[in-house]
């Protein structure tokens, strides 16, 4: 009897930039919704890996943003939705010295236990730290089962 393999998931994605999140009340980006959706589906083991990078901002100046990596299955939520999914790594939080100003990130995460067959869709709660608008830009999504 031989060996049999099955291929592991694989996904990258680059969305376009979603729409800033107005308030201190986390919200939904809209990642696993987006056109190039931040989605994968296990087919082997059900233990993904998920690493996300990009930029951050507020539209306030000295204000800043907490933003934490999210998943879950069915329905990706969209952007401004209210927070859903499972936590997936510790709450950040970045501060920017101005209206302009940028400040880069990254987040990861290795998840256990996901249905084999079932599509995991992977998105970003963010807010403004005391005012303004979030803004979460240039991402980089990867997604892998290992």
């Amino acid at each position: 009897m031989g060996l049999t393999t099955v291929p592991l998931a694989v996904a990258y994605k680059s969305p376009a930039d979603p729409a800033g999140i107005a308030g201190t009340t986390r919200k939904m980006l809209g990642l696993g919704a987006a056109a190039a959706a931040t989605v994968i589906t296990p087919t082997g083991t059900g233990r993904v890996h998920s690493s996300v990078v990009g930029d951050v901002a507020n539209a306030t100046s000295a204000a800043g943003v907490n933003f934490r990596l999210k998943y879950g299955t069915g329905t990706p939520p969209a952007n401004g939705d209210a927070e859903t999914g499972t936590d997936c790594g510790a709450l950040k939080q970045a501060i920017v010295q101005g209206t302009t100003s940028v400040q880069p990130f990254g987040l990861e995460c290795y998840i256990t236990g996901l249905s084999i067959g079932t599509q995991v869709w992977f998105d970003i709660a963010a807010s403004a730290t005391t005012s303004g608008t979030a803004l979460v830009t240039a991402i980089d999504w990867f997604g892998e089962e290992r």
